[in-house]
């Protein structure tokens, strides 16, 4: 069984900045490269942010 390398995540993101957070997610897949991930894993919110707050969820 071959083994892979995961290359896991989790980071603050810049609510519905898409740009700036696109740019990060670059930077960190760039800086951890040399572990030669077989696969990166990010949140499923690392591009906008939560699309939603407590407040919104408490109304």
């Amino acid at each position: 069984m071959k083994k892979i390398t995961l290359l896991v995540f989790q980071y603050k993101t810049i609510y519905l900045n898409i740009e700036a957070n696109l740019l990060k997610m670059e930077r960190l897949i760039k800086k951890y490269s040399y572990l030669k991930p077989d696969l990166v894993v990010f949140p499923e919110y690392s591009l906008t942010g939560p699309l939603f707050s407590n407040y919104n969820l408490s109304l």
